[in-house]
């Protein structure tokens, strides 16, 4: 559980990380264009707003190929799409076996965020679930005086004691709650309450509420994002507001002082009614609303052209701000290639090979390779090619001298064109695998039949990718030791290495049997 939970950690960072990132610069350009449209209708505002919240909960959709997927050629380990990734050389096999007996910063990180997240959502579930029951028992106006407000055959207008403000509730909603003081307001501003619910029910701001509780759900811990879901409620407010009076300045001035007297009601409700500091809130927001219908007359509506500009700035910043890094495997090999030279390494008995063409002995070979050191550097990446039915004891000897010389990246090259990629570990790394713990290291035996041992246990070749990917959710940072016998075809251990790349399997290393 431990290894599942930091294996899924690190991916976590490896994907949110740069998402956050992207993200936190994405809001600080919307706050700045918020402020360049501060005297646009809050329509407008509340568009761009709800847009924003929404790209974050988007997930990247362009891929970027970064340099820095393709420095080791261990593309597995760095969150690429290559086959077969290993034990890095040199690098400790004890910290892969200490890191699996504890929760590391990125699982814990994780599972704080997804209990925070949990939690929000859970108490938003439960808020409105409560809000509706208190509601259920409201009783709905007779029609014949609802008629004079709204279209009395598809929307109610319910009265009841147990709110202070009109609202909507659901994501599509047929009842307005009212108080149960809405009989002692003028008619004129019942009217205006009216409309102004029925704005947030045409504008389908249950919806707009939805996506607000996801955004925040995921981003509980950004300030940016509580600023901006902040921001929307008012300007979903305003937006409202400006649909009742329907642009008519001496409507918005009545309709300012009804606001007033609803906002200085709230500053005295009845007792237990809600928490003081909810109301304060509340009558804040009310406030704001008065002054945004002062200045209306100073309110510049928009353009087609700077509407389109608007759009297509939104659409701009969504796009460049929206990147993940990826490495397909055609575009990796013809990548890394183009940085690091490739040799072929063709096998073609158990005493005769071809470098790059030009024939040898395996004594040779060690001399090719001090000569490849001193052109190339020993960055270069050796293609092993053999025939499926040669036997693996020649590619074991020649992993061996490749070893020796330290070119440790090579490609298993099958008869189908494919071309698996491993790191082979240094030679002073078998000693420490041996010195792990079991439950750390899975060895899996190739025998000359072709049948595998999976710490001891048969398991036939075609299920072995799950008998691997079973053991790696006990253990993320699971070692496979595969030991292969001198008379196995090559075939037969392109086989193993497909089912090992089937499981995910993070870190591999190969070896004689002994």
């Amino acid at each position: 559980m431990i290894g599942f939970l930091n294996h899924w950690g690190e991916v976590w960072v490896q994907h949110f990380l740069p998402l956050l990132t992207q993200n936190t610069v994405f809001l600080g350009l919307v706050f700045l264009l918020l402020h360049l449209l501060r005297r646009t209708p809050a329509k407008v505002r509340s568009a761009v707003a709800l847009v924003a919240l929404a790209k974050l909960l988007l997930p990247p959709f362009l891929p970027l190929s970064l340099p820095i997927d393709r420095i080791e050629f261990l593309p597995l380990m760095q969150g690429g799409t290559e086959t077969n990734p290993v034990v890095a050389a040199g690098e400790p096999l004890q910290a892969f076996a200490s890191s699996a007996s504890s929760v590391e910063l990125a699982g814990l990180v994780l599972v704080v965020w997804l209990g925070a997240a949990a939690l929000y959502l859970a108490y938003s579930l439960v808020a409105s679930i409560m809000l509706a029951n208190r509601l259920r028992s409201a009783s709905p106006i007779s029609p014949a005086e609802a008629a004079s407000y709204l279209d009395a055959e598809r929307y109610s207008i319910c009265p009841t004691d147990r709110i202070s403000v009109p609202l909507t509730l659901g994501l599509r909603p047929r009842r307005i709650f009212v108080p149960a003081s809405w009989n002692l307001w003028p008619d004129e501003c019942r009217r205006m309450v009216i409309a102004h619910e029925l704005a947030h029910i045409k504008r389908r701001d249950g919806l707009t509420m939805l996506v607000q509780i996801l955004a925040t759900a995921l981003y509980l811990f950004h300030p940016l994002v509580m600023l901006l879901v902040r921001r929307l409620k008012e300007y979903r407010e305003m937006a409202c507001d400006d649909m009742s009076v329907m642009g008519d300045r001496r409507i918005s001035v009545r309709y300012s002082r009804y606001l007033v007297e609803i906002a200085e009601s709230l500053i005295h409700p009845p007792l237990g009614c809600e928490s003081a500091s909810a109301l304060m809130m509340r009558s804040n927001e009310l406030l704001n609303r008065v002054e945004y219908q002062m200045k209306g007359a100073d309110m510049r509506p928009l353009s087609r052209k700077s509407i389109a500009g608007v759009v297509i700035g939104m659409l701009m910043l969504i796009t460049s701000l929206s990147w993940y890094g990826s490495s397909s495997a055609g575009d990796s090999d013809s990548d890394v290639r183009s940085e690091k030279e490739t040799v072929e390494l063709s096998i073609k008995s158990n005493r005769h090979l071809e470098v790059d063409g030009e024939q040898m002995s395996m004594v040779d070979l060690n001399k090719a390779l001090t000569w490849l050191a001193d052109k190339e550097g020993r960055e270069s990446i050796i293609t092993i090619e053999c025939k499926s039915g040669n036997v693996m004891g020649t590619v074991l000897a020649v992993q061996g001298i490749l070893q020796e010389n330290n070119f440790l990246r090579i490609e298993y090259s099958g008869k189908d064109g494919s071309k698996r990629a491993l790191t082979l570990p240094a030679s002073d790394q078998r000693k420490k695998l041996a010195s792990m713990k079991s439950k750390n290291v899975a060895t899996l035996l190739l025998d000359n039949r072709g049948s595998t041992y999976l710490d001891g246990e048969h398991v036939y070749v075609r299920h072995l990718g799950k008998a691997i990917r079973k053991r790696l959710q006990e253990n993320s940072n699971l070692i496979i030791s595969l030991e292969v016998e001198e008379e196995v075809p090559y075939g037969d251990f392109l086989g193993v290495l497909d089912q090992i790349d089937e499981a995910a399997a993070k870190r591999l290393h190969v070896a004689q049997a002994e």
